[in-house]
């Protein structure tokens, strides 16, 4: 049943100190994981029997390495995770595997692994649809993708947050994305923008996974308000009706991306 199943951790070689505390929370969390694991860097391979290396040499571009890796997958289906969202909590493979079992039956295009803005309910238990229009159709975050859709929606000119947002106007064609309505895996974000937040990184410490406190800097205090400020800009897109959120994520990066390209002139 799950030998059309992979997880493939996205990374790279600048975030490679990460990979330590990262695989030991995984391992420690997810014991009988029961699906291979692909970790895609650039040229550093980390020293882990059960992690399958995916080496994209000097491919710099995030939908690139990405593409890279999914045509060296064989598995149909792609659990995407981020090498900054550490697993804190044991994972329930008996219901991880019973949603596999409703993925291998439905072959959805895509399902979120934790509940989402704008879902509805669906004729499937536990399982609600992301119907097309919504802001926050697609995300990177905890996502079981059907591969050859993904590849289908990457573009090689986008950033991952791009992607999210860009990508979620071309999934609307596709009209089974889906969330379920629990969470799978409970994660802790670690890292913002390269810096790691202070909370988070002391409790990994406190949990004892082996963390690299010299390797990246901690987020300042001024770090620290501007990611309160981006957070909060969030929250309050959320209670703008559903049908208007897509065009306002939509404006916002058209004009940071417009604010960039003006900047490099």
């Amino acid at each position: 049943m799950t030998n059309q199943f992979a997880i493939l951790v996205s990374s790279h070689d600048p975030y490679s100190d990460l990979w330590p505390p990262y695989f030991a929370a995984f391992h420690r969390n997810w014991p009988d994981c029961p699906l291979p694991v692909y970790l895609l860097s650039n040229h550093t391979v980390f020293p882990d029997p059960s992690v399958k290396p995916i080496l994209a040499g000097d491919i710099r571009s995030w939908p690139d390495s990405i593409r890279h890796a999914l045509n060296r997958i064989d598995e149909e289906f792609v659990l995407l995770l981020l090498e900054d969202l550490f697993i804190v909590s044991q994972v329930d493979t008996g219901r991880f595997l019973h949603l596999v079992e409703w993925v291998t039956a439905h072959r959805p295009a895509y399902i979120r692994l934790q509940p989402t803005l704008g879902m509805v309910p669906s004729e499937f238990r536990g399982i609600s649809q992301l119907p097309p229009g919504i802001a926050y159709r697609v995300s990177t975050v905890r996502s079981l993708w059907r591969k050859d859709v993904f590849l289908d929606l990457l573009r090689p000119d986008e950033t991952i947050w791009q992607f999210e947002i860009q990508g979620s106007v071309r999934t609307d064609k596709y009209p089974d994305f889906y969330a379920t309505e629990d969470t799978y895996l409970c994660c802790l974000h670690g890292v913002s923008r390269g810096k790691w937040f202070p909370r988070a990184q002391k409790a990994l410490i406190a949990a004892g996974l082996p963390v690299q406190t010299q390797s990246r800097p901690s987020m300042s205090v001024i770090d620290q308000l501007l990611q309160f400020g981006r957070e909060f800009r969030a929250s309050v897109l959320r209670i703008v009706p559903v049908q208007h959120r897509r065009r306002i994520r939509l404006w916002f990066a058209q004009s940071l991306s417009s604010s960039a390209v003006v900047g490099k002139k």
